[in-house]
């Protein structure tokens, strides 16, 4: 997989980034893998209990859009 594929992938991810936002990705055994998207004016996102890295990047991009509007 290449970089154009992931950001293809993962627009709503991607375009966070590229805004002076970054994402916490971490794996926590009692609730599964868990993702943040945080940005510098506090913003926060968070992704809990995902069985796999897939699901909860798939879960953040959709959660991004609605936390945005």
């Amino acid at each position: 997989m290449t970089a154009d594929a992931i950001n293809r992938s993962f627009p709503n991810i991607a375009d966070w980034i590229q805004g002076s936002g970054w994402i916490e990705i971490g794996n926590q055994e009692w609730q599964g893998f868990v993702l943040r998207a945080l940005g510098e004016g506090g913003e926060v996102i968070e992704v809990e209990q995902c069985k796999s890295l897939g699901e909860a990047l798939v879960a953040l991009e959709e959660e991004i859009p609605k936390a945005e509007s």
